[in-house]
């Protein structure tokens, strides 16, 4: 039996050969590519008259994500699909990426070889093709910054334009991604099928299949590129943001950028059904976990259109469902959430770096004022 070859490292590799490694398998030419990797700079061409898009997002070890309960290949995935859903909520086609990654030399190779295979396969699935980049080495933690540009649709969606007396509506169903990460900081297992290790503590028979999906939610999301496209084609949405820190913290985002407060109904929130699931388990209002855990990459939107046109340009689509959770207000009216009961209390809650997460804690309301 011939003997088995020594592991690739980096520093048998070194910058350039890493660099070779994990551009071999990128294009060269496609849609729009005049060129790809291997130059300067990639050269790209727009059709005449097309507003350019442009988003970045990081993704730190110990901050974003852990090896421990990642896998590599959900990394790659989620670090595009993050900014694809920035894209999405311009009501824009993604189109090209650019990578920047700093590695802590001693990172087994074979862990950069499928974090860039998930890399490949959301850029596949988003139809984006991954164009350049850089990497460095670093004595911190590894650091993955991807930049994608997009071509805005016919008409470009912003946060701003929510107008008092508009409906406030939101694609798909919000906790799960925070149900799967409440359920990895308490150590359960993540499996390997929906994004995780495989390692951890078991669980119960009857949570493993919401467990699962929840995880799927959290490592592999799915951005709303064509719920925002037909938004923005049928000129159905006033002011549009993607769920990415938490409905309440995003809803935020948006009134203010449109100078204007808003009302939640607490009863039309869509709870994901294995958030529900988990929150039984777990002990947790799920509800909790749609208005301020984040990560769903959702698109929440305004529109003075009915309900019917709202429903009928998305499922033309294929966007998905969608679900109205509330109205715009004046902006003196601040954010609130209307409970079953009938009672409103503040809304407040989502994540933000430098700060502690605040979530919303359903169980210790005041009264809105």
């Amino acid at each position: 039996m011939a003997p088995r070859a020594p592991a690739a490292t980096l520093r048998t590799l070194g910058e350039f050969g890493l660099i070779a490694r994990l551009a071999a398998p990128l294009p060269r030419r496609g849609p729009g590519l005049r060129l790809g990797v291997g130059d300067d700079a990639a050269a790209l061409r727009l059709p005449a008259g097309r507003t350019l898009l442009a988003t970045t997002d990081l993704l730190v070890e110990e901050v974003d994500f852990r090896w421990e309960t990642a896998d590599p290949v959900a990394v790659g995935w989620k670090a595009l699909a993050v900014n694809v859903s920035d894209i999405a909520a311009m009501g824009g086609r993604p189109r090209y990426a650019l990578v920047g990654l700093a590695v802590p030399s001693g990172t087994p190779v074979a862990r950069l070889d499928a974090l860039y295979r998930g890399l490949r396969r959301a850029a596949d699935a988003f139809r984006v093709l991954l164009v350049g980049g850089d990497v460095s080495a670093t004595t911190g933690p590894l650091l993955l910054a991807v930049t994608v540009l997009g071509e805005a649709g016919g008409r470009l969606l912003t946060r701003a334009g929510a107008r008092v007396g508009e409906t406030l509506w939101v694609t798909g169903r919000l906790g799960g991604s925070a149900a799967a990460l409440a359920a990895l900081s308490r150590g359960y297992r993540a499996a390997r099928e929906a994004g995780g290790t495989g390692r951890g503590r078991p669980v119960p028979a009857r949570i493993t299949g919401p467990l699962r999906r929840a995880l799927t939610r959290h490592f592999r999301p799915r951005p709303r590129v064509r719920a925002g496209a037909a938004l923005a084609r049928r000129g159905l949405a006033s002011a549009v943001i993607d769920v990415s820190d938490g409905l309440a913290g995003d809803l935020l985002h948006l009134c203010q950028a449109s100078g204007v407060g808003a009302r939640v109904e607490g009863r039309a929130v869509p709870v994901d059904r294995a958030a529900a699931a988990l929150g039984a388990w777990l002990r947790t209002d799920p509800l909790a976990w749609a208005l301020s855990g984040g990560e769903d990459f959702e698109l929440l939107f305004t529109t003075s259109a009915s309900p019917a046109a709202v429903r009928k340009a998305l499922a033309r689509a294929g966007a998905g469902g969608v679900t109205a959770i509330g109205r715009i207000l004046p902006a003196s009216a601040g954010l609130s959430l209307r409970h079953p009961d009938g009672t409103l209390s503040p809304l407040r809650g989502g994540f933000e770096h430098f700060r502690s997460a605040t979530p919303f804690h359903l169980d210790s309301r005041r009264p809105f004022r």
